[in-house]
């Protein structure tokens, strides 16, 4: 065998390995591997055509080879990583609603990862082109073309053409893949463009939820919004890391709900559930109904939305219906930016200091959020050199994991410092009904069900969120109040239990929805559309 053969039967092989590690399909490993060799009829037919070698149809080869080389480790990541393909839902909102500077900063965390697959595709690409010319040169001489040769030329280039007809085979192409997903991402962002309209006509709905105040004379009520932050890495869940000590310290002044989780693995999927009428089964709602936000504002609420997110999306979609918006993130909008949340107590101290009789106030952090280690200051990076129990069940996980769920837990160390800060400052109103409620907005899986780290919408390690309520009243919570803990509840129907805590009735009220109400009934459960049973389902060991 050549020297190129040998090499491009190398690089190949390794190729199909990542693929299969990754967990991508046979059928489709199958059309992606037949690509370099279906491509290479083109270069054959103009070779065929001309008489002679072709070099700038092989320079046109070398660069697609490469294209394709990068097409299929960044699935490959993807795949392995998320559990997700390129046209995915979740990863084509991700890259409409992820500015360019992130992007860039997302492919800079990964430098290694990047110099080999670069090397990998060069490499590739070379041994490609010097396998075809040499092939071409034994099974089509550059003689000059007769009529047989001229047909032969016509199917050569028409093969491929007509082969990309079928979806499976353009779609291995890079070249008419990643155009196809830009075509859909545009076409999301004019849906968002439509989308701000629809919201604004959603207030004319307003009207027909008749949203009314029915509780005392002031109030005062806050609802922190977190990021990435999953339960299992809070001691006060019974995490062995003691990554929260301030909120174990008031245990006994919190409802720590033990079984709530969410119904999408990102963001702006839950977001949009979580303070809309929206749910996972009626998942439209969302773009035509008020949101928590403008049914508290018509019932006499003072709505604040302060945020340390540069998620332009919920922004502009909750925090631009509220009465006061506050945007602290003073990044350059990348998820490396060390923007940090206690940013927010400052605004959050001046919001409860606002003379409105009702207040609803609403914090938005950047939580547990990648890049873990940029979600924290220094002084909080108590866990990286951690020999403990979490430590020891992490030996057998790669160094990069181990430091990933470090990084992690002091995230998790920090978001209980902000978190037992913003309940202090709210426990200092006096005369007032004052309550706040901590929610994520889902979880991430830090080497917990993986041998790898962030979002995970298959798993349940991607979807056990904490909640928390605090209420500023000696008694609570009583014994009737702690058996609330144990409902089993996803958080999409969450704004039922929100305009219960706001003491908001409408005439749409959904009692059994209702978290901490009387009249609350269990409702299925699913990850991925199917069923879930909390620690049986969904648990895929690493």
């Amino acid at each position: 065998m050549s020297k190129p053969g040998f090499t491009a039967l190398v690089i190949l092989i390794c190729l199909v390995v990542i693929s299969l590690l990754s967990g991508i399909g046979t059928l489709r490993l199958v059309t992606l591997f037949c690509m370099p060799f279906l491509m290479m009829l083109p270069v054959f037919g103009i070779a065929n055509l001309l008489g002679r070698r072709p070099p700038f149809a092989w320079s046109i080869y070398a660069l697609w080879s490469a294209l394709w080389c990068g097409s299929v480790l960044i699935e490959c990541y993807l795949s392995f990583r998320y559990g997700l393909q390129p046209q995915s839902r979740q990863v084509v909102e991700s890259l409409v609603n992820a500015p360019a500077s992130e992007a860039r900063e997302y492919a800079a965390s990964l430098p290694l990862p990047f110099v080999m697959a670069t090397a990998l595709s060069a490499g590739l690409a070379w041994a490609l082109v010097r396998l075809g010319q040499k092939t071409g040169e034994k099974i089509f001489p550059t003689t000059s073309p007769g009529k047989g040769k001229v047909v032969l030329a016509v199917a050569l280039i028409a093969l491929p053409l007509i082969a990309h007809k079928n979806v499976i085979v353009m779609r291995a192409d890079p070249v008419t893949f990643w155009p196809s997903i830009l075509r859909e991402g545009r076409a999301m962002q004019e849906a968002q463009t439509a989308l701000t309209k629809q919201r604004l006509s959603a207030r004319d709905h307003i009207s027909e939820w008749k949203p009314i105040y029915t509780g005392p004379a002031q109030k005062t009520f806050v609802l922190v919004l977190g990021e990435s932050s999953n339960r299992w890495d809070w001691s006060l869940y019974g995490y062995p890391r003691k990554t929260t000590p301030n909120l174990d310290a008031m245990r006994d002044h919190l409802l720590v709900f033990e079984d709530v989780i969410s119904s999408y693995g990102n963001t702006l999927n839950e977001m949009t559930r979580i303070l809309t009428s929206a749910t996972k089964s009626d998942d439209e709602s969302w773009r035509t109904e008020p949101s928590i936000i403008t049914l508290a504002k018509q019932a006499g609420y003072k709505v604040f939305w302060l945020s340390n997110q540069s998620f332009v999306y919920a922004n502009a979609m909750f925090g631009e219906d509220a009465d006061v918006f506050r945007l602290v993130y003073d990044g350059r909008v990348n998820r490396h930016d060390d923007s940090h949340d206690e940013k927010l107590l400052p605004e959050l101290s001046q919001a409860l200091q606002d003379p409105a009789p009702l207040k609803f106030i609403v914090l938005h952090t950047l939580g547990s959020h990648e890049s873990y280690a940029a979600r924290y200051p220094d002084s909080f990076a108590v866990f990286n050199e951690a020999q403990d129990a979490v430590s020891q069940e992490m030996a057998d996980n790669w160094f990069w994991i181990r430091a990933a769920r470090n990084n992690y837990d002091n995230s998790i160390l920090y978001t209980d410092y902000v978190l037992s800060r913003a309940i202090g400052l709210v426990s200092k109103i006096r005369n007032s009904d004052s309550s706040l409620l901590y929610l994520s907005d889902h979880a991430q899986d830090v080497g917990h069900l993986t041998a790898s780290f962030g979002h995970q919408f298959f798993l349940e390690s991607g979807f056990t969120v904490p909640v928390i309520l605090w209420r500023n009243r000696p008694d609570f919570p009583t014994a009737s109040e702690k058996a609330l803990t144990t409902r089993p509840y996803q958080s999409d129907v969450m704004d039922w239990t929100l305009l219960s805590l706001l003491d908001i009735s409408t005439a749409k009220d959904r009692p059994e929805l209702n978290l901490v109400g009387p009249g609350y009934q269990p409702q299925p459960r699913e990850i991925a559309h199917k069923a879930y049973i909390p620690g049986k389902s969904h648990r895929v060991e690493k």
